[in-house]
């Protein structure tokens, strides 16, 4: 095909479609929105993903979490949920001791509270700040950093110091122009000394990363605890080649110091740094999938609508296609005017559909402070599947215009 001819076939094409605007509005629309959703949605999943991996991971890869089993759900004719006895902090200090005997690094701690806030003078921070409470160990088995300051040392753990590390999101809301070291703070009615700051890591589903209060655990159990706290474990494997093995060994020092039989199961779970993380990405699978059917179908009936509109142009323009048959035009020549109609239509479709795919897909990467995200193989994928649309649409239609007969297509009225 010569350039000549590209140009002409465009230039009738595009002619058409004007003069069809309604019709080639409604298809090029559902297209579009076929597109936005597919686009759309897979770009959130890709934002997630990303946020997931970066962000939502607090423990290191040689890391491992032992902690409670609050129920289980079991199906046996209806659903039991059964509550198992929470871990108390004597089982807790047992088991790390015993742990770190074995040349590991276990720390204890125990999740306060999702809502605190904490206030300095005039200044205080939303209340949705996760206020923990820990040991000396936690820094190297959560994986964050210092930015200033030190870590609880084993002095403010005995004597149980009203002393407090803030996370970056803290010291940005409270001291957002000097060090924080060395000033009180206040966390509910109870006041702390800041010692030190932690680097700033990314949020995660709004608490939590760089919205975190620590205090020493002896504190929190003095101040802010029940007596029926359940408390979780964290233990740093220096070897990660080791990993598997020392899970496997917590999980016999833990049944001992749980006083477990050896038929019983364990009323205790174990979580590898990535596992939870796993598990969502394959839910985020299975949501892709869903994801791309829903904006097949959606397409499909585009498919429908605009060979609807291709076939219409084919009736409407009949005394036309005869002129040009008799004037020496050739089959594919025919068939590749209503190609040529069909492919423009559905691209057309498909790049309003990919830009607010794009736009809609990173609103949600907006809200997770996650950096705006061009999913270029998505963009590929819908690009073909608006091609094969646009193909599958115009085939029947423009078979049909070219087997017009000439003769029969003048006397059309």
């Amino acid at each position: 095909m010569n350039v000549a001819l590209l140009v002409l076939l465009i230039k009738e094409a595009l002619q058409s479609i004007w003069v069809n605007k309604l019709r080639t509005g409604i298809t090029i629309f559902i297209i579009a929105f076929g597109i936005t959703a597919l686009v759309g949605v897979l770009t959130s999943i890709d934002g997630i993903r990303y946020w997931l991996q970066t962000a939502f991971t607090t423990l290191g890869t040689n890391t491992f979490r032992v902690q409670n089993r609050f129920f289980e759900v079991r199906i046996g004719g209806r659903h039991r949920f059964k509550r198992y006895a929470p871990i108390t902090y004597l089982e807790a200090t047992q088991f790390q001791t015993a742990m770190n005997d074995r040349g590991y690094v276990a720390s204890v701690f125990v999740n306060i509270t999702f809502r605190a806030q904490a206030k300095y003078q005039s200044k205080k921070t939303p209340s949705n700040i996760l206020l923990k409470g820990v040991d000396h160990f936690f820094l190297i088995t959560e994986g964050y950093e210092l930015e200033e300051g030190r870590m609880f040392q084993e002095e403010d753990l005995a004597l149980a110091r009203n002393v407090v590390v803030i996370g970056a999101a803290v010291k940005e809301a409270l001291f957002p122009y000097g060090s924080p070291v060395g000033r009180i703070i206040t966390i509910g009615k109870k006041q702390f000394e800041v010692v030190g700051v932690l680097k700033e890591r990314g949020t995660m589903m709004g608490s939590g990363g760089d919205k975190v209060l620590w205090i020493p655990i002896t504190t929190a159990r003095k101040l802010f605890l029940q007596r029926n706290r359940s408390y979780a474990i964290n233990v740093f494997v220096p070897d990660a080649n080791m990993l598997l093995d020392a899970v496997e060994e917590a999980i016999g020092i833990f049944r001992i110091i749980r006083r477990l039989d050896p038929g019983e199961e364990n009323n205790f779970s174990i979580s590898l740094s990535d596992s939870f993380v796993n598990r969502l990405m394959e839910n985020l699978r299975l949501l892709t999938w869903s994801a791309i059917a829903i904006a097949i179908i959606t397409l499909l009936g585009a498919l429908i609508g605009l060979m609807n509109i291709l076939l219409v142009s084919v009736t409407e323009r009949t005394k036309e296609i005869g002129i040009r048959k008799a004037l020496g035009a050739t089959l594919t020549a025919i068939r590749l005017q209503f190609f040529t109609e069909s492919i423009i239509i559905g691209q057309v479709g498909g790049v309003i559909g990919m830009l607010l795919g794009i736009l809609v897909g990173n609103i949600l990467g907006w809200l997770l402070n996650i950096p705006f995200l061009i999913p270029w193989r998505w963009m590929l994928m819908a690009s073909a599947v608006c091609l094969l649309v646009s193909i599958l649409a115009g085939v029947y239609p423009a078979q049909k215009a070219a087997r017009l007969h000439p003769v029969e297509a003048l006397q059309w009225s």
